[in-house]
Protein backbone atom coordinates (compact mmCIF):
# COMPACT_ATOMS: atom_id res chain seq x y z
CA UNK A 1 0.00 0.00 0.00
CA UNK A 2 1.32 3.25 -0.85
CA UNK A 3 1.36 6.18 1.48
CA UNK A 4 -1.55 8.61 1.19
CA UNK A 5 -0.27 11.98 -2.42
CA UNK A 6 2.55 9.57 -3.57
CA UNK A 7 0.29 8.18 -6.21
CA UNK A 8 0.44 11.28 -8.07
CA UNK A 9 3.70 11.55 -8.15
CA UNK A 10 5.57 10.52 -11.36
CA UNK A 11 8.75 8.38 -10.55
CA UNK A 12 11.54 10.15 -11.73
CA UNK A 13 14.30 8.24 -10.50
CA UNK A 14 15.25 6.85 -13.93
CA UNK A 15 14.62 10.06 -16.15
CA UNK A 16 16.97 10.89 -18.25
CA UNK A 17 16.39 13.73 -20.93
CA UNK A 18 19.15 12.64 -23.14
CA UNK A 19 17.40 9.28 -23.65
CA UNK A 20 14.74 9.08 -26.31
CA UNK A 21 12.65 6.92 -24.90
CA UNK A 22 12.08 8.42 -21.61
CA UNK A 23 12.01 12.36 -23.43
CA UNK A 24 8.80 13.10 -25.52
CA UNK A 25 9.28 16.25 -27.50
CA UNK A 26 5.59 17.01 -27.90
CA UNK A 27 5.47 17.48 -24.41
CA UNK A 28 8.53 19.27 -24.25
CA UNK A 29 7.27 21.92 -26.31
CA UNK A 30 3.74 21.86 -25.15
CA UNK A 31 5.48 23.16 -21.71
CA UNK A 32 7.84 25.80 -23.23
CA UNK A 33 4.80 27.00 -25.32
CA UNK A 34 2.38 27.61 -21.68
CA UNK A 35 5.65 28.55 -19.53
CA UNK A 36 6.75 30.96 -22.28
CA UNK A 37 3.38 32.69 -22.35
CA UNK A 38 2.57 32.93 -18.43
CA UNK A 39 6.42 34.21 -18.12
CA UNK A 40 5.24 37.00 -21.34
CA UNK A 41 1.99 37.81 -19.11
CA UNK A 42 3.47 37.95 -16.21
CA UNK A 43 6.37 40.17 -17.77
CA UNK A 44 3.59 42.41 -19.37
CA UNK A 45 1.26 42.38 -16.14
CA UNK A 46 4.50 43.99 -14.21
CA UNK A 47 5.29 46.15 -16.80
CA UNK A 48 1.42 48.22 -16.95
CA UNK A 49 1.91 49.71 -13.48
CA UNK A 50 5.48 51.27 -14.89
CA UNK A 51 3.50 52.58 -18.00
CA UNK A 52 0.19 53.82 -16.51
CA UNK A 53 1.54 55.45 -13.30
CA UNK A 54 3.84 58.12 -14.68
CA UNK A 55 0.17 59.04 -16.85
CA UNK A 56 -2.24 59.26 -14.08
CA UNK A 57 -1.92 62.68 -13.48
CA UNK A 58 -2.44 63.67 -17.05
CA UNK A 59 -6.08 62.12 -16.60
CA UNK A 60 -6.77 63.42 -13.31
CA UNK A 61 -5.34 61.68 -10.88
CA UNK A 62 -4.17 64.19 -8.10
CA UNK A 63 -0.78 62.51 -7.02
CA UNK A 64 2.24 63.66 -6.31
CA UNK A 65 5.89 62.90 -6.92
CA UNK A 66 6.34 60.66 -4.14
CA UNK A 67 3.23 58.73 -4.19
CA UNK A 68 4.11 58.21 -8.39
CA UNK A 69 7.58 56.89 -7.14
CA UNK A 70 5.88 54.20 -4.62
CA UNK A 71 3.43 53.04 -7.18
CA UNK A 72 6.10 52.09 -9.99
CA UNK A 73 8.25 50.61 -6.99
CA UNK A 74 6.20 48.18 -5.36
CA UNK A 75 5.93 45.66 -8.53
CA UNK A 76 9.42 45.11 -7.59
CA UNK A 77 9.25 44.94 -4.10
CA UNK A 78 6.03 42.70 -4.43
CA UNK A 79 7.76 40.55 -6.79
CA UNK A 80 10.81 40.18 -4.44
CA UNK A 81 8.65 39.34 -1.62
CA UNK A 82 5.88 36.73 -3.31
CA UNK A 83 9.55 35.18 -4.94
CA UNK A 84 9.94 34.13 -1.27
CA UNK A 85 6.67 32.15 -1.42
CA UNK A 86 6.17 30.74 -4.74
CA UNK A 87 9.55 29.27 -4.06
CA UNK A 88 7.99 27.13 -1.62
CA UNK A 89 4.94 26.08 -3.23
CA UNK A 90 5.74 24.51 -6.62
CA UNK A 91 6.36 21.06 -4.34
CA UNK A 92 3.11 21.46 -2.58
CA UNK A 93 0.86 22.55 -5.89
CA UNK A 94 2.57 21.16 -8.38
CA UNK A 95 4.42 22.98 -11.23
CA UNK A 96 1.16 22.94 -13.64
CA UNK A 97 -1.43 24.22 -11.03
CA UNK A 98 1.02 26.72 -9.83
CA UNK A 99 1.40 28.04 -13.12
CA UNK A 100 -2.42 28.16 -14.03
CA UNK A 101 -3.21 29.59 -10.82
CA UNK A 102 -0.74 32.57 -11.17
CA UNK A 103 -1.32 33.11 -14.57
CA UNK A 104 -5.13 33.74 -13.34
CA UNK A 105 -4.07 35.79 -10.57
CA UNK A 106 -2.49 38.29 -12.73
CA UNK A 107 -6.13 38.91 -13.99
CA UNK A 108 -6.74 41.35 -10.67
CA UNK A 109 -4.30 43.49 -11.39
CA UNK A 110 -4.81 43.70 -15.37
CA UNK A 111 -8.40 44.20 -14.89
CA UNK A 112 -8.22 46.38 -12.10
CA UNK A 113 -5.80 48.58 -13.84
CA UNK A 114 -8.46 48.96 -16.52
CA UNK A 115 -10.87 49.97 -14.06
CA UNK A 116 -8.81 52.32 -11.90
CA UNK A 117 -7.82 54.82 -14.77
CA UNK A 118 -11.43 55.49 -15.53
CA UNK A 119 -11.88 56.83 -12.48
CA UNK A 120 -9.63 59.62 -10.75
CA UNK A 121 -11.12 59.46 -7.61
CA UNK A 122 -9.44 56.02 -6.72
CA UNK A 123 -8.11 56.28 -3.39
CA UNK A 124 -4.04 55.89 -3.32
CA UNK A 125 -4.12 52.37 -1.56
CA UNK A 126 -6.35 50.69 -4.18
CA UNK A 127 -3.70 51.79 -6.74
CA UNK A 128 -1.05 50.19 -4.26
CA UNK A 129 -2.76 47.24 -3.80
CA UNK A 130 -3.00 46.88 -7.59
CA UNK A 131 1.13 47.44 -7.80
CA UNK A 132 1.51 44.92 -5.24
CA UNK A 133 -0.60 42.61 -7.52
Amino acid sequence: MTAVGTALKPDLSNWDPEDDATWDPKRAWTTLTITTYAMFISFATWYVVSAVAPRLNEVGFALDEGQLYWIVAVPGLSAGLLRMVFMFLPPILGSRTLVVLSSLLLLIPLLGWTLVVRDNSTPFWVLLALAFA
